[in-house]
């Protein structure tokens, strides 16, 4: 693990951004770099369960914040 908290891998470097609980379920959000793209990753409890390519991080990072918010809306909670 990198100082910042990103996980070296052979697929890129994930990044993990947030997670949330719910009735024993983990989601989590995270980004996976591979150079020239960056993907935001959706996880339900350490499965990948979406997957999304973008050009930037800042457009990556969105998409992440939008997933979040659909899921607190929905009632899951901050794990953190």
């Amino acid at each position: 693990m990198f100082p910042d908290g990103s996980i070296p891998a052979s697929f890129g470097t994930l990044s993990p951004r947030w997670s949330l609980w719910d009735h024993g379920h983990m989601i989590a959000g995270a980004l996976v770099e591979h150079n020239p793209t960056i993907e935001a990753h959706i996880l339900l409890d350490g499965r990948l369960l979406y997957r999304s390519r973008h050009t930037s991080r800042d457009a990556a990072e969105q998409e992440l914040l939008a997933l979040r918010g659909h899921w607190t809306r929905e009632g899951w909670l901050d794990a953190g």
